[in-house]
């Protein structure tokens, strides 16, 4: 995962555009939709109707970063609680 890696190094990389943003959703995790609307039940952002990829807009841009740092937010902490035995 992209961002989790920036994460740990404390450097951080604003996502260019909204493909660059859907290929991120897209390493965190597969679409999960329920096949009748095109968007993932996981993330809630929107997906492409002929491929099982994301499809995020440019408007979409910060919100979907901020969810991509809040999932390598609760990884990390759970690999610490892992580490940590609790």
């Amino acid at each position: 995962m992209l961002e989790v890696d920036h994460l740990i190094k404390g450097d951080l990389m604003a996502p260019t555009d909204a493909s660059q943003v859907s290929i991120q959703l897209d390493e965190d995790h597969a679409p999960e939709t329920n096949g009748r609307m095109p968007v993932c039940r996981r993330c809630g952002f929107r997906t492409e109707e002929t491929s099982s990829r994301h499809a995020a807009t440019d408007g979409h841009q910060a919100k979907a970063g901020r969810w991509l740092d809040s999932q390598a937010l609760v990884n990390r902490v759970a690999k610490a609680r892992d580490v940590l035995g609790s």
